[in-house]
């Protein structure tokens, strides 16, 4: 998609066909401007030194600063161990700049846009071991980079206040799991699917797009907690905890449901 209101510089090396689970967040370490081997808007849209790296879109620090150089189901070479999974969006400034008000609101912009066209959730995950994640991550969270580049949870809560009851706040240190744990969490999830596999055609028709990834989480829940709850009426109670849960959190569940049953 090209994000409305964005202005379109069409970059000149476009890697292929993108369908993208995540969004990896950028700090140049440049410069924004139109001239010059070090300006960040040439090499988005031009590559570097014979290069073809690029990004989708750059927003500079004053207003007016902002641009898109590849559509997002397009992919580009913005983060090795993440283009054929991610958006890229470069923010002009290093680690230690406070991002302006004017990024701040063009990043909210452009990220809701992103991630409802793609049902990305509206999460940032900043900690733990450099892995593939569905949301948005910084360029030091991405697999197989060295790169160190992050965008602040204090300037990600400042993205997140533009969308009343739609954000999830940053993963922190505090609380991001260790390996261990994320593996027995995985391990749970297989255990989980393979249960599913067999009691409910809902996770068929996500897969296929006759059903609606949060419309058939909720069901999942329905069909699983309605069989487990000894409550008088199982289903209530059941119904009741589908309707809770989070629209950004069920979209999540069905993207990891299908990457992993397409493994």
């Amino acid at each position: 998609m090209k994000v409305p209101g964005i202005p379109f510089d069409p970059g000149k090396h476009p890697q292929g066909p993108l369908a993208p689970t995540a969004i990896v967040l950028h700090r140049t370490y440049g410069a924004f401007g139109k001239d010059g081997y070090r300006s960040a808007y040439a090499i988005g849209k031009n590559g570097r030194a014979g290069v073809g790296i690029g990004f989708h879109f750059l927003v500079g620090k004053n207003a007016g600063q902002v641009v898109q150089f590849y559509d997002t189901a397009t992919e580009a070479a913005h983060a090795k161990g993440a283009n054929s999974w991610a958006v890229g969006i470069e923010f002009d400034g290093v680690n230690e700049d406070v991002l302006t008000d004017w990024q701040v609101d063009q990043a909210a912009w452009i990220i809701a846009a992103v991630c409802d066209a793609h049902r990305i959730p509206r999460i940032y995950t900043t900690a733990g071991v450099r892995r593939r994640v569905a949301g948005c991550l910084p360029h030091a969270l991405v697999p197989g980079s060295d790169h160190t580049d992050a965008v602040t949870v204090a300037d990600w809560n400042r993205i997140a206040a533009h969308w009343t009851g739609a954000a999830t706040p940053a993963t922190t240190e505090e609380d991001a799991m260790t390996p261990q744990q994320r593996d027995e969490v995985v391990g749970r999830l297989d255990e989980a699917i393979g249960l599913l596999r067999s009691i409910h055609p809902a996770v068929a028709q996500i897969q296929t797009g006759v059903m609606d990834p949060v419309a058939g989480v909720r069901t999942m829940v329905v069909q699983l907690l309605g069989q487990a709850h000894t409550a008088a009426d199982p289903t209530q109670v059941a119904q009741a905890i589908a309707q809770a849960l989070p629209d950004d959190l069920a979209r999540q569940v069905a993207d990891e449901l299908a990457a992993r049953l397409a493994a």
